[in-house]
């Protein structure tokens, strides 16, 4: 099934969406995408998830976020909180026409996004957290990034003096990574950003997908130890962190786990 592309107004300029399926459709999903390229590298994995979905008769839709993809902005003028009003005005557009429920689905920092947006906006407008690899630590996911820039100067034979160019842009400094230009402020908001317990967990579903995992990480079942109420749900899919992987086109595995997961959720029959 093809998608429609949408753009509507969003706080800062107009947000580009892609919506798959029937916007009628009785249960919607809201993607949030990753972080910077990985954004990019997981669009096909995601689209073709969309594409099952829509075949189960859900209506979803991909944002991309103020700065980013298709949508006006550029990324170092990209603001947490101006994401989270990117959050707001796509729910707002799903929710024009009333549905008996709506999922966000996030990944990696989407996950995150996911987390805080119901910690600061609340969970009168979302049913169900569906959350594929999840950030915990926004410090961790920001470190971790900086290190590309270590490995390209390195590369570059630039690498022998040890900078810590994370610490650099939290000072003031535009430091460009992979071709992404880091401001302090958005480097700074993330790296503020973590999964803690809740008000939002108590009455709200969350199914939590390891995806490209073994096993539970022991991080995560420390905070499933920790999590109000018992509506946590967290499964384990082993595969290829496509997120990360180049011409990655396709996760099946994780596709089906996914469908199952919602659908049996929802009560939706599917094939």
């Amino acid at each position: 099934m093809k998608y429609q592309g949408h753009f509507i107004e969003g706080g800062q300029g107009r947000l580009y969406l892609a919506a798959f399926g029937d916007c009628s459709a009785e249960h919607a999903v809201l993607f949030l995408p990753p972080f910077a390229e990985e954004m990019n590298l997981s669009r096909a994995v995601v689209a073709r998830q969309a594409r099952m979905l829509t075949e189960t008769g859900y209506f979803v839709v991909l944002l991309d976020y103020f700065g980013t993809g298709d949508s006006e902005g550029e990324f170092d003028e990209a603001r947490v909180p101006g994401w989270l009003n990117d959050i707001d005005a796509t729910l707002a557009w799903i929710r024009q026409k009333r549905r008996s429920s709506v999922t966000l689905w996030g990944l990696r920092l989407g996950a995150l996004l996911a987390a805080q947006y119901l910690d600061d906006r609340g969970a009168q407008v979302v049913d169900r957290l569906l959350l594929w690899k999840p950030v915990i630590s926004g410090q961790q996911l920001m470190s971790q990034f900086f290190r590309l820039k270590q490995m390209s100067e390195m590369m570059l034979g630039r690498g022998e003096e040890q900078i810590n160019w994370y610490r650099r842009c939290l000072e003031g400094e535009l430091v460009e990574v992979a071709g992404y230009p880091m401001s302090s402020v958005l480097v700074s908001q993330i790296s503020a950003l973590s999964i803690q317990p809740s008000f939002w967990m108590e009455t709200l579903s969350v199914i939590w997908i390891e995806a490209a995992s073994e096993k539970v990480p022991l991080i995560v079942s420390r905070l499933h130890e920790q999590w109000p109420g018992d509506r946590l749900t967290i499964e384990v899919c082993a595969g290829v962190p496509f997120w990360q992987v180049p011409d990655t086109y396709d996760a099946d595995s994780l596709s089906v786990l996914t469908l199952k997961c919602l659908t049996e959720a929802d009560g939706v029959c599917h094939a």
